[in-house]
């Protein structure tokens, strides 16, 4: 009886182990104006805000009466490989004055954007936020022999309120 108990526990400490080797990403935290060795592009996002609430000590802010984003680059952190893979993506927003409902959020990789989706930042909780998942895939029509992601973005695409851009998590 007792080989048997023995047995089962292994066998579930097999099983748990696998499931988490799988289900395990690796990611990457990119704050806006990050200086840790990314570079960001501020398209729109020209009112800087600054304190303790916002992911490292700062955010980026548009009032998105015309289309604007701030993309997040992390050329050589992220993923290659020659199949699709899955990316997640989360937002760290901590404003009150971040009130796009509609906030689109995006991954670059091969020269083509793939959406995550959207978040309503008015009513997102404060700190990470999840915004969704993407699957990136190769451009077999332009010769593509890998994949990569190496740069997510928010853009404003909701009626006239102010998008922010804080910190991201991305997920491998």
């Amino acid at each position: 009886m007792i080989k048997r108990i023995i047995s089962y526990i292994a066998a579930l400490g097999i099983a748990f182990a696998a499931m988490t080797t799988v289900n395990s990403f690796a990611y990457v935290e990119v704050d806006n104006d990050d200086s840790q060795g990314y570079s960001n592009f501020n398209n729109g996002f020209d009112t800087y805000l600054s304190g303790n609430s916002h992911f490292r000590g700062d955010a980026r802010r548009n009032y998105n009466s015309t289309y604007a984003n701030y993309t997040y680059e992390f050329a050589g952190d992220g993923k290659t490989t020659k199949t699709s893979f899955k990316v997640k993506m989360y937002a760290y927003l901590n404003d009150a004055t971040f009130t796009n409902p509609s906030a689109k959020y995006v991954a670059y990789g091969n020269s083509s954007s793939y959406t995550f989706g959207t978040l309503n930042q008015d009513l997102a909780a404060g700190g990470w936020n999840y915004v969704g998942e993407a699957t990136v895939k190769p451009l077999t029509q332009y010769g593509y022999t890998s994949v990569t992601c190496n740069a997510v973005g928010v853009e404003t695409n909701g009626p006239s309120r102010y998008t922010g851009a804080d910190g991201v998590r991305v997920y491998f």
